[in-house]
Parts: structure tokens; C-alpha cells; sequence
């Protein structure tokens, strides 16, 4: 396997995992919003 294409998979899933925890973080904001209100 060559060391381009293993740096470009490791790329996309850090960049899904963040993408993923932004999204969550902001449903939570959301949710947390609707308990105080």
C-alpha cells in the first residue's frame, strides 16, 4: 500500500470524526437549550 493513499484514508476519517463531533456538539447545544427554556 502506498504511504500517499494511507495519509489521504487517515485525512478523510479525522476529517469525518471532527465533522461528526462538530454536528453532535451542536445537537447537544440544541437540546440543552430546549431543557432550559
Amino acid at each position: 500500500m502506498d504511504i500517499e493513499i494511507t495519509q489521504n484514508i487517515v485525512l478523510v476519517t479525522l476529517g469525518t470524526v471532527v465533522f461528526f463531533m462538530f454536528i453532535t456538539a451542536k445537537a447537544f447545544d440544541s437540546i440543552a437549550d430546549d431543557i432550559n427554556s
